[in-house]
Protein backbone atom coordinates (compact mmCIF):
# COMPACT_ATOMS: atom_id res chain seq x y z
CA UNK A 1 0.00 0.00 0.00
CA UNK A 2 2.98 2.11 0.12
CA UNK A 3 1.63 3.90 -3.38
CA UNK A 4 -1.65 5.35 -1.64
CA UNK A 5 0.51 6.60 1.06
CA UNK A 6 1.99 8.52 -1.91
CA UNK A 7 -1.09 9.57 -3.29
CA UNK A 8 -1.07 6.74 -5.93
CA UNK A 9 -3.77 5.31 -7.65
CA UNK A 10 -3.65 1.91 -9.38
CA UNK A 11 -5.28 -0.33 -11.83
CA UNK A 12 -5.27 -4.20 -12.52
CA UNK A 13 -7.33 -5.45 -16.07
CA UNK A 14 -8.79 -9.38 -15.86
CA UNK A 15 -7.11 -10.07 -12.70
CA UNK A 16 -7.78 -14.12 -12.56
CA UNK A 17 -9.40 -15.67 -9.30
CA UNK A 18 -7.35 -18.83 -8.47
CA UNK A 19 -10.29 -20.47 -6.26
CA UNK A 20 -13.50 -19.61 -4.43
CA UNK A 21 -13.90 -18.36 -0.87
CA UNK A 22 -14.43 -22.29 -0.23
CA UNK A 23 -11.05 -23.09 -1.78
CA UNK A 24 -12.50 -24.69 -4.63
CA UNK A 25 -10.55 -23.40 -7.98
CA UNK A 26 -12.38 -20.64 -10.11
CA UNK A 27 -12.43 -19.63 -13.89
CA UNK A 28 -13.09 -16.10 -13.19
CA UNK A 29 -11.55 -12.85 -13.51
CA UNK A 30 -12.24 -9.39 -12.50
CA UNK A 31 -10.99 -5.77 -13.05
CA UNK A 32 -9.84 -4.06 -10.24
CA UNK A 33 -8.91 -0.62 -8.89
CA UNK A 34 -7.90 1.61 -5.80
CA UNK A 35 -6.94 5.27 -5.33
CA UNK A 36 -6.32 7.41 -2.12
CA UNK A 37 -9.09 9.62 -0.71
CA UNK A 38 -7.32 13.16 0.50
CA UNK A 39 -8.10 15.25 3.15
CA UNK A 40 -8.56 19.15 2.60
CA UNK A 41 -4.75 19.37 3.96
CA UNK A 42 -3.92 16.93 0.94
CA UNK A 43 -3.12 13.95 3.09
CA UNK A 44 -4.46 10.67 2.41
CA UNK A 45 -7.00 9.99 4.37
CA UNK A 46 -8.96 7.06 2.99
CA UNK A 47 -9.19 4.66 0.04
CA UNK A 48 -11.35 4.02 -2.94
CA UNK A 49 -11.55 0.84 -4.12
CA UNK A 50 -13.26 -0.79 -7.65
CA UNK A 51 -14.14 -4.51 -8.41
CA UNK A 52 -15.66 -5.73 -11.82
CA UNK A 53 -16.76 -8.87 -12.47
CA UNK A 54 -14.91 -9.16 -16.51
CA UNK A 55 -15.47 -12.84 -16.56
CA UNK A 56 -17.74 -12.78 -19.84
CA UNK A 57 -16.00 -10.65 -21.72
CA UNK A 58 -12.75 -12.40 -20.87
CA UNK A 59 -14.34 -15.82 -22.37
CA UNK A 60 -15.59 -13.44 -25.49
CA UNK A 61 -12.32 -12.23 -26.07
CA UNK A 62 -10.10 -15.44 -25.83
CA UNK A 63 -13.29 -17.13 -28.04
CA UNK A 64 -12.61 -14.17 -30.94
CA UNK A 65 -8.92 -14.96 -30.58
CA UNK A 66 -9.41 -18.78 -30.85
CA UNK A 67 -12.10 -17.76 -33.77
CA UNK A 68 -9.13 -15.48 -36.01
CA UNK A 69 -6.75 -19.07 -35.21
CA UNK A 70 -8.82 -20.94 -36.82
CA UNK A 71 -9.50 -18.77 -39.69
CA UNK A 72 -5.89 -17.61 -40.28
CA UNK A 73 -5.59 -21.92 -40.35
CA UNK A 74 -8.17 -22.22 -42.69
CA UNK A 75 -7.18 -19.01 -45.05
CA UNK A 76 -4.19 -20.48 -45.58
CA UNK A 77 -4.54 -23.94 -45.60
CA UNK A 78 -7.60 -24.00 -48.26
CA UNK A 79 -6.69 -24.37 -52.06
CA UNK A 80 -8.45 -21.19 -53.02
CA UNK A 81 -6.35 -17.59 -52.65
CA UNK A 82 -8.23 -15.26 -50.57
CA UNK A 83 -7.80 -11.16 -49.84
CA UNK A 84 -9.82 -8.33 -47.93
CA UNK A 85 -10.95 -5.09 -48.75
CA UNK A 86 -11.65 -2.48 -46.84
CA UNK A 87 -14.45 0.16 -49.00
CA UNK A 88 -11.77 1.82 -49.88
CA UNK A 89 -9.98 -1.20 -51.72
CA UNK A 90 -7.34 -0.96 -49.14
CA UNK A 91 -5.73 -4.87 -48.88
CA UNK A 92 -6.70 -5.95 -45.10
CA UNK A 93 -5.71 -9.45 -45.62
CA UNK A 94 -4.13 -12.61 -48.10
CA UNK A 95 -3.24 -15.62 -47.65
CA UNK A 96 -0.44 -17.42 -49.15
CA UNK A 97 -2.08 -19.03 -52.01
CA UNK A 98 -2.51 -15.85 -53.03
CA UNK A 99 1.64 -14.68 -52.73
CA UNK A 100 1.76 -17.88 -54.68
CA UNK A 101 -0.18 -16.93 -57.32
CA UNK A 102 0.97 -13.10 -57.33
CA UNK A 103 3.86 -13.13 -56.56
CA UNK A 104 3.61 -10.62 -54.58
CA UNK A 105 4.81 -10.95 -50.79
CA UNK A 106 1.86 -10.30 -48.25
CA UNK A 107 4.17 -7.30 -46.89
CA UNK A 108 3.83 -5.72 -50.19
CA UNK A 109 0.17 -5.99 -50.25
CA UNK A 110 -1.18 -5.23 -47.10
CA UNK A 111 -2.49 -1.74 -46.89
CA UNK A 112 -2.40 -0.96 -50.09
CA UNK A 113 -5.11 -0.37 -52.58
CA UNK A 114 -6.16 -3.96 -54.51
CA UNK A 115 -7.18 -1.98 -57.64
CA UNK A 116 -3.78 -0.26 -57.86
CA UNK A 117 -1.79 -3.00 -57.59
CA UNK A 118 -3.79 -5.76 -60.25
CA UNK A 119 -5.84 -3.19 -62.04
CA UNK A 120 -3.70 -0.16 -62.70
CA UNK A 121 -4.61 0.46 -66.21
CA UNK A 122 -7.67 2.33 -67.27
CA UNK A 123 -8.86 -0.58 -69.89
CA UNK A 124 -9.29 -3.16 -66.26
CA UNK A 125 -11.80 -0.87 -65.89
CA UNK A 126 -13.87 -3.28 -68.76
CA UNK A 127 -12.89 -6.52 -67.33
CA UNK A 128 -15.30 -9.13 -65.27
CA UNK A 129 -13.30 -9.26 -62.19
CA UNK A 130 -13.30 -5.15 -61.90
CA UNK A 131 -17.26 -4.77 -62.65
CA UNK A 132 -18.15 -7.66 -60.07
CA UNK A 133 -16.16 -6.07 -57.40
CA UNK A 134 -17.96 -2.57 -57.79
CA UNK A 135 -21.62 -4.51 -58.00
CA UNK A 136 -20.93 -6.39 -55.04
CA UNK A 137 -19.54 -3.37 -53.33
CA UNK A 138 -22.23 -1.03 -54.26
CA UNK A 139 -24.86 -3.50 -53.86
CA UNK A 140 -23.80 -5.79 -50.97
CA UNK A 141 -24.16 -8.72 -52.78
CA UNK A 142 -22.78 -11.98 -53.54
CA UNK A 143 -20.98 -12.06 -57.04
CA UNK A 144 -18.91 -15.14 -58.94
CA UNK A 145 -18.42 -15.74 -62.20
CA UNK A 146 -15.51 -17.38 -64.07
CA UNK A 147 -12.97 -15.78 -66.02
CA UNK A 148 -9.51 -16.35 -67.65
CA UNK A 149 -6.75 -13.79 -66.46
CA UNK A 150 -3.98 -13.33 -69.36
CA UNK A 151 -1.07 -12.54 -66.94
CA UNK A 152 -0.92 -15.42 -64.90
CA UNK A 153 -2.26 -17.92 -68.19
CA UNK A 154 -4.95 -18.71 -65.00
CA UNK A 155 -8.67 -19.79 -65.38
CA UNK A 156 -10.21 -18.75 -62.25
CA UNK A 157 -13.79 -19.25 -60.37
CA UNK A 158 -14.48 -16.05 -58.41
CA UNK A 159 -16.55 -15.26 -55.81
CA UNK A 160 -16.63 -12.07 -53.87
CA UNK A 161 -18.68 -11.39 -50.73
CA UNK A 162 -19.79 -7.97 -49.07
CA UNK A 163 -18.88 -7.51 -45.48
CA UNK A 164 -20.43 -5.89 -42.60
CA UNK A 165 -18.01 -3.24 -42.43
CA UNK A 166 -18.58 -2.34 -46.41
CA UNK A 167 -15.75 -4.23 -47.35
CA UNK A 168 -15.05 -7.54 -49.69
CA UNK A 169 -14.04 -10.69 -49.12
CA UNK A 170 -12.68 -12.36 -51.93
CA UNK A 171 -12.14 -16.29 -53.32
CA UNK A 172 -10.64 -17.17 -56.47
CA UNK A 173 -9.85 -21.22 -57.46
CA UNK A 174 -7.28 -22.25 -60.09
CA UNK A 175 -9.71 -24.23 -62.49
CA UNK A 176 -6.75 -24.72 -65.10
CA UNK A 177 -7.29 -28.31 -64.43
CA UNK A 178 -11.59 -28.10 -64.82
CA UNK A 179 -11.41 -26.10 -68.12
CA UNK A 180 -8.78 -28.60 -69.66
CA UNK A 181 -11.09 -31.23 -69.01
CA UNK A 182 -13.81 -29.46 -70.30
CA UNK A 183 -12.06 -28.78 -73.29
CA UNK A 184 -11.25 -32.43 -73.78
CA UNK A 185 -14.96 -33.30 -73.11
CA UNK A 186 -16.13 -30.95 -75.58
CA UNK A 187 -12.76 -32.26 -78.11
CA UNK A 188 -13.77 -36.18 -77.20
CA UNK A 189 -17.37 -35.50 -77.83
CA UNK A 190 -16.71 -33.51 -81.75
CA UNK A 191 -14.67 -36.60 -81.98
CA UNK A 192 -16.96 -39.15 -81.35
CA UNK A 193 -19.52 -36.64 -83.70
CA UNK A 194 -16.80 -37.27 -86.42
CA UNK A 195 -16.57 -40.71 -85.84
CA UNK A 196 -20.01 -41.43 -86.15
CA UNK A 197 -20.50 -39.20 -89.37
CA UNK A 198 -17.47 -41.33 -90.78
CA UNK A 199 -19.24 -44.99 -89.68
CA UNK A 200 -22.55 -43.53 -91.01
CA UNK A 201 -20.77 -42.75 -94.09
CA UNK A 202 -18.70 -46.41 -94.28
CA UNK A 203 -21.84 -48.33 -93.39
CA UNK A 204 -23.84 -46.45 -96.19
CA UNK A 205 -20.36 -46.98 -98.81
CA UNK A 206 -19.76 -50.52 -97.12
CA UNK A 207 -23.67 -51.75 -98.16
CA UNK A 208 -23.16 -50.30 -101.57
CA UNK A 209 -19.67 -51.98 -101.82
CA UNK A 210 -21.49 -55.75 -100.49
CA UNK A 211 -24.67 -54.92 -102.58
CA UNK A 212 -22.77 -54.69 -105.99
CA UNK A 213 -21.06 -57.84 -106.38
CA UNK A 214 -23.82 -59.50 -104.34
CA UNK A 215 -26.64 -58.24 -106.93
CA UNK A 216 -24.46 -59.48 -110.06
CA UNK A 217 -24.41 -62.66 -108.16
CA UNK A 218 -27.91 -62.87 -107.78
CA UNK A 219 -28.56 -62.16 -110.95
CA UNK A 220 -26.23 -63.82 -112.68
CA UNK A 221 -27.15 -67.07 -110.87
CA UNK A 222 -30.72 -66.73 -112.26
CA UNK A 223 -29.40 -66.09 -115.71
CA UNK A 224 -27.97 -69.16 -115.74
CA UNK A 225 -31.44 -70.70 -114.91
CA UNK A 226 -32.70 -70.14 -118.36
CA UNK A 227 -31.87 -73.17 -120.57
CA UNK A 228 -31.84 -71.30 -123.61
CA UNK A 229 -28.49 -69.89 -123.33
CA UNK A 230 -25.68 -71.14 -124.86
CA UNK A 231 -22.01 -72.44 -123.76
CA UNK A 232 -20.01 -68.97 -124.18
CA UNK A 233 -22.83 -67.13 -122.52
CA UNK A 234 -22.88 -69.72 -119.59
CA UNK A 235 -19.14 -69.46 -119.18
CA UNK A 236 -19.11 -65.65 -119.36
CA UNK A 237 -21.97 -65.41 -116.96
CA UNK A 238 -19.55 -67.97 -114.83
CA UNK A 239 -16.93 -66.04 -114.41
CA UNK A 240 -18.57 -63.32 -113.53
CA UNK A 241 -19.64 -64.77 -110.61
CA UNK A 242 -16.80 -66.26 -109.66
CA UNK A 243 -14.96 -62.52 -109.83
CA UNK A 244 -18.17 -60.91 -108.00
CA UNK A 245 -17.52 -63.40 -105.19
CA UNK A 246 -13.59 -62.74 -104.95
CA UNK A 247 -14.38 -59.09 -104.96
CA UNK A 248 -17.56 -59.78 -101.88
CA UNK A 249 -14.64 -61.94 -100.06
CA UNK A 250 -12.03 -59.07 -100.12
CA UNK A 251 -14.09 -56.61 -98.56
CA UNK A 252 -15.60 -58.39 -95.53
CA UNK A 253 -11.57 -59.57 -95.44
CA UNK A 254 -10.57 -55.94 -94.84
CA UNK A 255 -13.47 -55.39 -92.39
CA UNK A 256 -12.32 -58.73 -90.25
CA UNK A 257 -8.79 -58.16 -90.68
CA UNK A 258 -8.99 -54.67 -89.22
CA UNK A 259 -10.53 -55.08 -86.85
CA UNK A 260 -8.44 -57.90 -85.66
CA UNK A 261 -5.54 -55.64 -86.17
CA UNK A 262 -7.62 -52.62 -83.65
CA UNK A 263 -8.07 -55.29 -80.71
CA UNK A 264 -4.67 -56.84 -81.16
CA UNK A 265 -6.25 -60.33 -82.14
CA UNK A 266 -4.21 -60.87 -85.10
CA UNK A 267 -1.38 -63.14 -85.61
CA UNK A 268 1.68 -63.79 -88.00
CA UNK A 269 2.90 -66.27 -89.16
CA UNK A 270 6.65 -65.86 -89.61
CA UNK A 271 8.64 -67.76 -92.57
CA UNK A 272 11.40 -66.96 -94.79
CA UNK A 273 10.35 -64.73 -97.90
CA UNK A 274 11.69 -63.51 -100.95
CA UNK A 275 10.47 -59.99 -101.66
CA UNK A 276 11.55 -60.11 -105.18
CA UNK A 277 9.31 -63.01 -105.38
CA UNK A 278 6.48 -61.83 -103.71
CA UNK A 279 7.03 -58.66 -106.11
CA UNK A 280 6.88 -60.40 -108.95
CA UNK A 281 3.23 -62.36 -107.59
CA UNK A 282 1.90 -58.83 -106.85
CA UNK A 283 2.70 -57.95 -110.13
CA UNK A 284 1.50 -60.98 -112.23
CA UNK A 285 -1.80 -60.70 -110.01
CA UNK A 286 -2.80 -57.27 -111.40
CA UNK A 287 -1.31 -57.48 -114.50
CA UNK A 288 -4.42 -58.12 -116.10
CA UNK A 289 -6.52 -55.32 -114.39
CA UNK A 290 -2.88 -52.83 -115.43
CA UNK A 291 -3.77 -53.77 -118.86
CA UNK A 292 -7.40 -53.64 -119.09
CA UNK A 293 -7.22 -50.09 -118.01
CA UNK A 294 -4.36 -49.64 -120.69
CA UNK A 295 -1.81 -48.82 -117.93
CA UNK A 296 1.84 -49.71 -117.64
CA UNK A 297 2.59 -51.82 -114.36
CA UNK A 298 6.43 -52.99 -113.98
CA UNK A 299 8.82 -53.56 -111.66
CA UNK A 300 12.52 -52.26 -110.65
CA UNK A 301 14.56 -54.37 -108.61
CA UNK A 302 17.86 -52.10 -108.03
CA UNK A 303 19.52 -55.47 -106.51
CA UNK A 304 19.77 -54.34 -102.92
CA UNK A 305 16.73 -56.30 -101.00
CA UNK A 306 18.08 -58.76 -99.28
CA UNK A 307 17.42 -62.60 -100.96
CA UNK A 308 15.14 -63.51 -98.08
CA UNK A 309 13.85 -61.60 -94.56
CA UNK A 310 11.87 -63.56 -92.12
CA UNK A 311 8.14 -61.93 -92.70
CA UNK A 312 4.54 -62.78 -92.77
CA UNK A 313 4.31 -63.76 -96.60
CA UNK A 314 0.22 -63.48 -96.66
CA UNK A 315 0.15 -60.08 -94.71
CA UNK A 316 3.33 -58.74 -97.01
CA UNK A 317 1.70 -59.99 -100.15
CA UNK A 318 -1.52 -58.35 -98.60
CA UNK A 319 -0.26 -54.73 -98.33
CA UNK A 320 1.11 -54.80 -101.44
CA UNK A 321 -1.86 -55.72 -103.52
CA UNK A 322 -3.20 -52.82 -101.59
CA UNK A 323 -0.97 -50.23 -102.52
CA UNK A 324 -0.48 -51.60 -105.81
CA UNK A 325 -4.51 -51.79 -106.37
CA UNK A 326 -4.95 -48.22 -104.78
CA UNK A 327 -2.85 -47.18 -107.80
CA UNK A 328 -4.52 -48.69 -110.42
CA UNK A 329 -7.72 -47.75 -108.71
CA UNK A 330 -6.86 -43.88 -109.10
CA UNK A 331 -4.84 -43.51 -111.85
CA UNK A 332 -6.14 -43.40 -115.29
CA UNK A 333 -3.66 -42.65 -117.32
CA UNK A 334 0.09 -43.68 -117.28
CA UNK A 335 2.29 -45.90 -114.88
CA UNK A 336 2.14 -47.52 -111.85
CA UNK A 337 5.97 -48.51 -110.73
CA UNK A 338 7.37 -51.08 -107.82
CA UNK A 339 10.23 -49.73 -106.64
CA UNK A 340 12.37 -52.68 -104.53
CA UNK A 341 15.27 -51.80 -102.52
CA UNK A 342 16.68 -52.81 -99.18
CA UNK A 343 18.42 -51.06 -96.57
CA UNK A 344 19.67 -51.55 -92.31
CA UNK A 345 17.69 -51.76 -89.72
CA UNK A 346 18.49 -49.52 -86.48
CA UNK A 347 19.73 -52.61 -84.90
CA UNK A 348 21.49 -54.24 -88.10
CA UNK A 349 18.23 -56.51 -89.06
CA UNK A 350 17.80 -57.01 -92.82
CA UNK A 351 14.85 -54.74 -94.49
CA UNK A 352 13.19 -54.50 -97.49
CA UNK A 353 11.37 -51.18 -99.33
CA UNK A 354 8.59 -51.23 -101.38
CA UNK A 355 7.72 -47.61 -103.14
CA UNK A 356 4.91 -48.18 -105.09
CA UNK A 357 4.38 -44.79 -107.64
CA UNK A 358 1.70 -44.02 -109.85
CA UNK A 359 0.72 -41.37 -112.41
CA UNK A 360 -3.18 -40.80 -110.96
CA UNK A 361 -5.08 -38.45 -109.34
CA UNK A 362 -3.04 -37.69 -106.60
CA UNK A 363 -3.86 -35.88 -103.17
CA UNK A 364 -3.89 -32.15 -102.17
CA UNK A 365 -2.09 -31.56 -98.96
CA UNK A 366 -5.02 -30.82 -96.90
CA UNK A 367 -6.38 -34.46 -97.50
CA UNK A 368 -3.18 -35.84 -96.36
CA UNK A 369 -4.10 -36.21 -92.34
CA UNK A 370 -7.23 -38.28 -93.40
CA UNK A 371 -5.28 -40.38 -95.45
CA UNK A 372 -4.53 -43.54 -92.95
CA UNK A 373 -7.12 -43.56 -90.64
CA UNK A 374 -10.14 -45.64 -90.49
CA UNK A 375 -13.37 -45.43 -92.61
CA UNK A 376 -12.36 -42.79 -94.33
CA UNK A 377 -10.80 -41.96 -97.68
CA UNK A 378 -8.52 -38.45 -98.61
CA UNK A 379 -11.73 -37.22 -100.38
CA UNK A 380 -15.63 -38.89 -99.74
CA UNK A 381 -16.64 -37.99 -103.43
CA UNK A 382 -13.32 -40.24 -104.00
CA UNK A 383 -15.09 -42.91 -102.56
CA UNK A 384 -18.85 -42.70 -104.82
CA UNK A 385 -15.89 -41.97 -107.71
CA UNK A 386 -13.87 -44.78 -107.88
CA UNK A 387 -15.42 -46.92 -105.16
CA UNK A 388 -13.25 -48.80 -101.95
CA UNK A 389 -14.03 -49.13 -98.67
CA UNK A 390 -11.97 -46.30 -97.51
CA UNK A 391 -10.27 -49.56 -95.13
CA UNK A 392 -7.12 -50.22 -97.71
CA UNK A 393 -4.66 -47.41 -96.54
CA UNK A 394 -5.56 -48.10 -92.41
CA UNK A 395 -5.42 -51.64 -92.86
CA UNK A 396 -1.99 -51.79 -94.87
CA UNK A 397 -0.53 -49.56 -91.95
CA UNK A 398 -1.98 -51.24 -89.03
CA UNK A 399 -0.17 -54.60 -90.61
CA UNK A 400 2.77 -53.37 -91.42
CA UNK A 401 3.25 -51.22 -88.39
CA UNK A 402 2.48 -54.80 -86.08
CA UNK A 403 5.08 -56.45 -88.09
CA UNK A 404 7.56 -53.80 -87.35
CA UNK A 405 7.60 -52.39 -90.75
CA UNK A 406 5.31 -49.22 -92.28
CA UNK A 407 3.34 -47.61 -94.83
CA UNK A 408 3.65 -43.82 -95.39
CA UNK A 409 3.04 -41.37 -98.16
CA UNK A 410 5.80 -40.17 -99.73
CA UNK A 411 4.98 -37.66 -101.82
CA UNK A 412 1.97 -36.46 -104.10
CA UNK A 413 0.53 -33.51 -106.53
CA UNK A 414 -3.03 -33.24 -107.39
CA UNK A 415 -3.06 -34.56 -110.86
CA UNK A 416 0.53 -35.99 -110.70
CA UNK A 417 0.55 -39.12 -108.77
CA UNK A 418 1.81 -40.31 -105.39
CA UNK A 419 4.32 -42.29 -104.19
CA UNK A 420 3.53 -44.72 -101.22
CA UNK A 421 6.70 -46.52 -99.22
CA UNK A 422 6.16 -50.02 -97.49
CA UNK A 423 8.98 -50.88 -95.39
CA UNK A 424 9.20 -54.66 -93.91
CA UNK A 425 11.51 -55.81 -91.49
CA UNK A 426 12.97 -59.14 -90.87
CA UNK A 427 11.74 -60.83 -88.11
CA UNK A 428 15.03 -64.22 -87.59
CA UNK A 429 13.91 -64.01 -84.01
CA UNK A 430 10.42 -65.24 -84.90
CA UNK A 431 11.67 -67.79 -87.17
CA UNK A 432 11.10 -71.01 -85.53
CA UNK A 433 11.10 -73.07 -88.97
CA UNK A 434 14.14 -75.32 -90.64
CA UNK A 435 16.28 -73.56 -93.61
CA UNK A 436 13.56 -74.78 -95.83
CA UNK A 437 10.19 -73.78 -94.21
CA UNK A 438 7.32 -74.98 -94.04
CA UNK A 439 6.09 -72.53 -97.18
CA UNK A 440 8.75 -74.38 -99.48
CA UNK A 441 7.26 -77.97 -98.28
CA UNK A 442 3.75 -76.80 -99.32
CA UNK A 443 5.20 -75.28 -102.92
CA UNK A 444 6.28 -78.74 -103.20
CA UNK A 445 2.99 -80.51 -102.87
CA UNK A 446 1.00 -77.35 -105.13
CA UNK A 447 3.02 -77.81 -107.68
CA UNK A 448 2.01 -81.85 -108.00
CA UNK A 449 -0.34 -81.56 -111.39
CA UNK A 450 -3.97 -82.69 -110.44
CA UNK A 451 -5.17 -85.73 -113.12
CA UNK A 452 -8.72 -86.82 -112.60
CA UNK A 453 -7.72 -89.72 -110.59
CA UNK A 454 -5.36 -87.74 -108.35
CA UNK A 455 -7.58 -89.32 -105.07
CA UNK A 456 -8.79 -92.43 -106.62
CA UNK A 457 -10.24 -94.84 -104.06
CA UNK A 458 -9.09 -93.14 -101.05
CA UNK A 459 -11.92 -92.90 -98.87
CA UNK A 460 -12.96 -89.25 -96.91
CA UNK A 461 -15.35 -88.68 -93.81
CA UNK A 462 -16.60 -85.24 -94.54
CA UNK A 463 -17.78 -83.35 -91.54
CA UNK A 464 -19.68 -80.78 -92.12
CA UNK A 465 -23.41 -79.26 -90.78
CA UNK A 466 -23.97 -76.66 -93.66
CA UNK A 467 -25.95 -78.78 -97.03
CA UNK A 468 -24.04 -76.22 -100.06
CA UNK A 469 -20.95 -76.93 -98.10
CA UNK A 470 -21.70 -80.60 -98.24
CA UNK A 471 -22.46 -80.88 -101.72
CA UNK A 472 -19.50 -78.48 -103.10
CA UNK A 473 -17.00 -80.09 -100.98
CA UNK A 474 -18.11 -83.68 -101.76
CA UNK A 475 -17.66 -82.25 -105.51
CA UNK A 476 -14.71 -81.34 -105.43
CA UNK A 477 -13.26 -84.36 -104.26
CA UNK A 478 -15.39 -86.87 -106.03
CA UNK A 479 -14.01 -85.13 -109.30
CA UNK A 480 -10.32 -86.46 -108.55
CA UNK A 481 -12.15 -89.86 -107.66
CA UNK A 482 -12.34 -89.90 -103.92
CA UNK A 483 -15.38 -91.63 -102.05
CA UNK A 484 -16.91 -89.32 -99.74
CA UNK A 485 -19.33 -89.97 -96.52
CA UNK A 486 -20.65 -87.19 -95.25
CA UNK A 487 -21.73 -86.58 -91.17
CA UNK A 488 -23.78 -83.60 -89.98
CA UNK A 489 -22.04 -82.57 -86.99
CA UNK A 490 -19.26 -83.15 -84.29
CA UNK A 491 -21.18 -86.39 -83.36
CA UNK A 492 -21.98 -88.03 -85.86
CA UNK A 493 -18.53 -87.74 -87.29
CA UNK A 494 -17.25 -89.14 -84.26
CA UNK A 495 -19.71 -91.70 -84.51
CA UNK A 496 -18.73 -92.71 -88.21
CA UNK A 497 -15.27 -92.36 -87.52
CA UNK A 498 -15.13 -94.85 -85.26
CA UNK A 499 -16.97 -97.29 -86.82
CA UNK A 500 -15.87 -97.09 -90.29
CA UNK A 501 -12.37 -98.10 -92.35
CA UNK A 502 -11.73 -93.79 -93.66
CA UNK A 503 -8.66 -92.65 -95.17
CA UNK A 504 -9.01 -89.09 -93.77
CA UNK A 505 -11.42 -86.81 -92.03
CA UNK A 506 -12.64 -83.61 -93.00
CA UNK A 507 -14.04 -81.73 -90.14
CA UNK A 508 -15.62 -78.64 -89.66
CA UNK A 509 -14.69 -76.60 -86.52
CA UNK A 510 -18.24 -74.70 -85.84
CA UNK A 511 -20.67 -77.23 -85.75
CA UNK A 512 -24.44 -77.56 -83.69
CA UNK A 513 -24.69 -81.14 -81.29
CA UNK A 514 -20.81 -81.56 -81.04
CA UNK A 515 -18.09 -78.71 -82.44
CA UNK A 516 -15.19 -79.87 -84.14
CA UNK A 517 -12.68 -79.41 -81.61
CA UNK A 518 -14.44 -81.82 -79.42
CA UNK A 519 -14.75 -84.34 -82.04
CA UNK A 520 -11.45 -84.50 -82.79
CA UNK A 521 -10.02 -84.57 -79.55
CA UNK A 522 -12.37 -87.20 -78.38
CA UNK A 523 -11.36 -89.29 -81.36
CA UNK A 524 -7.74 -88.96 -80.68
CA UNK A 525 -8.55 -90.02 -76.97
CA UNK A 526 -9.78 -93.05 -78.06
CA UNK A 527 -6.95 -94.18 -80.32
CA UNK A 528 -7.59 -93.00 -83.82
CA UNK A 529 -4.39 -92.46 -85.63
CA UNK A 530 -6.17 -91.14 -89.09
CA UNK A 531 -4.92 -87.79 -90.41
CA UNK A 532 -8.10 -84.94 -89.61
CA UNK A 533 -8.08 -81.65 -91.40
CA UNK A 534 -9.85 -78.78 -89.81
CA UNK A 535 -11.70 -76.95 -91.96
CA UNK A 536 -12.98 -73.42 -90.86
CA UNK A 537 -13.91 -69.44 -91.66
CA UNK A 538 -11.56 -68.47 -88.84
CA UNK A 539 -8.02 -68.29 -90.36
CA UNK A 540 -6.38 -67.39 -87.62
CA UNK A 541 -2.61 -68.21 -86.26
CA UNK A 542 -4.43 -68.90 -82.72
CA UNK A 543 -7.24 -70.86 -84.09
CA UNK A 544 -4.38 -73.06 -86.01
CA UNK A 545 -2.83 -73.74 -82.79
CA UNK A 546 -5.97 -74.77 -81.10
CA UNK A 547 -6.35 -77.57 -84.02
CA UNK A 548 -3.08 -78.90 -83.42
CA UNK A 549 -3.65 -78.93 -79.83
CA UNK A 550 -6.49 -80.85 -80.08
CA UNK A 551 -4.97 -83.35 -82.85
CA UNK A 552 -5.80 -81.94 -86.26
CA UNK A 553 -2.60 -82.60 -88.63
CA UNK A 554 -3.73 -80.05 -91.11
CA UNK A 555 -5.37 -76.41 -91.20
CA UNK A 556 -7.92 -75.03 -94.52
CA UNK A 557 -9.40 -71.85 -94.00
CA UNK A 558 -12.38 -70.95 -95.68
CA UNK A 559 -13.93 -70.56 -98.72
CA UNK A 560 -11.97 -73.64 -99.85
CA UNK A 561 -9.86 -73.74 -102.59
CA UNK A 562 -10.37 -76.58 -104.94
CA UNK A 563 -6.75 -77.51 -105.29
CA UNK A 564 -5.15 -76.63 -102.37
CA UNK A 565 -8.06 -78.88 -100.52
CA UNK A 566 -7.29 -82.02 -103.10
CA UNK A 567 -3.66 -81.43 -102.07
CA UNK A 568 -3.55 -81.50 -99.17
CA UNK A 569 -6.00 -84.70 -98.79
CA UNK A 570 -3.41 -86.23 -101.27
CA UNK A 571 -0.39 -85.04 -99.26
CA UNK A 572 -1.89 -86.60 -95.58
CA UNK A 573 -2.76 -90.25 -97.46
CA UNK A 574 0.77 -90.54 -98.95
CA UNK A 575 -0.27 -89.50 -102.61
CA UNK A 576 2.46 -87.43 -102.97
Amino acid sequence: MLEVDRGESRYFEDLKLITTRSGVPADAYFTFSYSPILTSGGAVGGLFCSCVDTTKQVQAKRALEQTETELVGVLESMDEAFFSVDKNFILTRVNKNLETVSRIPAEEQIGKNFLGIYFPDESDKQSKYWIAYHKAMKERVHVAFEDYYDGLNLWTAVNVYPQQDGGLAVFFRNINANKKAEAELIRAKEEAERANHLKSAFLANMSHEIRTPLGAMIGFADLLKDPGINAAEKANYIDILHKNGEQLSHVINDILDLSKVETGHINFEYLKINPAQIAHEVVSLLAVVAKDKGLALTLEDDGKAPAYLVADPTRTRQVLTNLVGNALKFTKVGTIKIKLSGFEGRNGEKCCAFEVVDTGVGIHEDAVERLFKVFSQADNSMTRKYGGTGLGLALSRSLARAMGGDVKLLRSSPDLGSSFLFTVESRDARLGLDELGESTKSKAVEAAPLTSDFLNGIRILLVEDSPDNQQLIWRYLSKYGARVEIADNGLDGYNKAMASDHDIVLMDLQMPVMDGYTATGKLRSRGYNRPIIALTAHAMADVRKKCQDVGCNDHLPKPINPGELVRAVAKHVGRV
